[in-house]
């Protein structure tokens, strides 16, 4: 069956299975009853990010026109990534979302870690109002930065005060 459609179309099925219904490859295979002898997975996975490669201006001119934003909300979020290389497959991967609620753009950005490189390198050049979480990467980048207003997001706030007016014997005074 799959021999007579091209591989531009099989590309755009397995690209719409992955990233749009969340599928792995492992599983559209199955599902697609796709015989090892019909084609590698690592064809397919191939593909995927060859396709990817046809993004990218897109991806570009989104992030461009998300950080030319005056307001930014910025955040991170550990996910679980597939890597051959570890051990249980799997390593520990952060993906950083920048979000512009005025216009409501939001751009994603994946990095291996939680460090200053992934936010130093997506901000390079922003000037604006930038609202936080207060983790302590923000505070190293941008506390004493000329054109960034660095503010932090009240729901951690209340978190965090929540918290410790619980551990407290004291009680703790709002303003």
């Amino acid at each position: 069956m799959y021999r007579r459609i091209s591989p531009n179309q099989l590309s755009d099925s397995f690209a719409c299975s992955t990233y749009c219904f969340s599928m792995l490859l492992a599983r559209i295979f199955s599902k697609e009853a796709i015989a090892p002898e019909m084609m590698a997975s690592e064809t397919a996975s191939d593909w995927l990010m060859k396709g990817w490669k046809h993004l990218t201006p897109l991806w570009e001119l989104l992030q461009l026109l998300v950080i030319n934003q005056k307001y930014l909300q910025v955040d991170k979020t550990p996910i679980k990534v597939q890597d051959r290389h570890q051990k249980n497959n799997m390593h520990q991967g952060y993906l950083w979302i920048y979000h512009a609620p005025c216009d409501n753009l939001v751009c994603f950005d994946y990095q291996k870690g939680r460090d200053v490189k992934g936010p130093k390198e997506m901000l390079k050049g922003y000037g604006g109002i930038l609202q936080t979480d207060g983790y302590t990467v923000y505070e190293t980048l941008y506390a004493n930065h000329a054109d960034i207003l660095l503010v932090y997001c009240m729901a951690h706030a209340r978190s965090l005060s929540t918290r410790s007016s619980m551990m407290s014997k004291e009680p703790i005074m709002c303003l």
